[in-house]
């Protein structure tokens, strides 16, 4: 039986191709790696640097840009996050960028909660391996 053809003039499938989206010299994967790289940054200040300023945040707005949690994380991890060769305003506007992303992902909360979690869970299996000793000592 033979084929038929259709008059239409062929079309690229975009299923089966990547797109070649290029920005400078980093593909948009690469971009995305580098993005979930400072997240992780963000994560491990808020469990190792901001935990032990602040176990518990209460308010929605003291997430927010501008307000002293933020500035605390600017300070902290200025030198951690972005390129090295980012200008003072491109790492600002990134850093700013992975701060919301994360408070939509709820990133901080739920790092808060992890590192909580983790230190109640320290501090119980020490209280029951004391009372354990205790009891069996007696």
């Amino acid at each position: 039986m033979p084929r038929t053809y259709s008059n239409r003039p062929h079309q690229q499938q975009s299923g089966s191709q990547k797109p070649n989206l290029k920005t400078m010299t980093r593909s948009a994967e690469e971009l995305s790696r580098d993005e979930r790289i400072d997240l992780k940054v963000l994560v491990e200040y808020i469990k190792n640097d901001l935990f032990p300023k602040a176990k518990f945040v209460l308010g929605k707005e003291e997430w927010d840009v501008g307000r002293t949690i933020y500035k605390d994380y600017i300070k902290c991890c200025d030198g951690r996050i972005g390129f090295q060769t980012m200008t003072v305003d491109a790492r600002g506007k990134h850093m700013e960028k992975i701060w919301l992303i994360a408070l939509n992902k709820k990133l901080q909360k739920k790092a808060l909660v992890q590192k909580r979690s983790a230190i109640y869970t320290v501090m119980q299996n020490k209280f029951t391996g004391n009372l354990k000793q205790s009891k069996g000592g007696v």
